[in-house]
């Protein structure tokens, strides 16, 4: 019998995985959502099923052990590169894993987002990295996104998609949200000339007001994405 937190978060994870689908940012079986249960247990969504349609029995558990548990229902491919950001990030309760259609174009343009043009980006998703292409669900992902998720809370996945971690499964699905909202807006500025960087001052106060909400764990002054970088 399911203990009470863990019922709750096979719940949580059904409903942000009906966000992302309502939202537009995963399409058919795309992504994949995780959430630490407790020491050595994890809970993942399962292979080949969309992410608007799941319920709480097919949802997997997981250990940190290499091998698939003896369920009816497969663990996503991408189950390893999960435990490999857990391994590295014992902060992180939470992971996000899908492909919204704009932060993903640029992924395949390998771009990172310009967050030091607009605020809200740069004190609450900065800084974005990008994980060089492997392909999906070769264990040489799983090393690359735990490189990068040692400085980073929101991944750009080369010609593949984004991921997004946090202490929790709502925190992560803002940060995809905003991440995908984000893409848009950067978009929309070029159509009118441009997004314009901040001037240095203002870069100084945004780091200190990301420092107060986010704390000190990418040090005061991580280097933005500078545009079209």
């Amino acid at each position: 019998m399911k203990d009470e937190l863990e019922q709750t978060l096979r719940e949580q994870l059904c409903e942000i995985g009906r966000r992302l689908w309502t939202r537009q940012l995963c399409a058919g079986s795309d992504g994949n959502l995780s959430v630490r249960l407790g020491s050595d247990r994890y809970l993942c969504t399962p292979t080949g099923h969309s992410k608007g349609f799941l319920s709480t029995d097919l949802i997997c558990r997981a250990d940190a052990g290499p091998e698939q548990p003896s369920e009816s229902h497969r663990l996503s491919s991408e189950w390893a590169m999960h435990r490999a950001i857990y391994d590295e990030r014992p902060d992180v309760h939470a992971i996000i894993h899908s492909h919204p259609p704009t932060a993903t174009g640029f992924a395949l343009a390998h771009r990172l987002p310009a967050t030091w043009v607009y605020a809200e980006a740069d004190v609450l998703l900065h800084p974005i990295a990008m994980v060089p292409y492997v392909t999906p669900g070769d264990s040489r992902l799983a090393a690359a996104a735990r490189s990068a998720a040692r400085g980073s809370d929101v991944l750009l996945l080369a010609n593949h998609g984004a991921v997004c971690v946090a202490e929790s499964l709502e925190q992560a699905y803002f940060k995809m949200e905003m991440l995908e909202a984000f893409a848009q807006i950067l978009i929309a500025a070029e159509r009118v000339g441009g997004a314009k960087q901040f001037l240095t001052p203002e870069q100084g106060e945004l780091a200190a007001l990301r420092r107060k909400l986010r704390g000190d764990r990418f040090g005061p002054s991580s280097p933005r994405n500078k545009p079209g970088s």
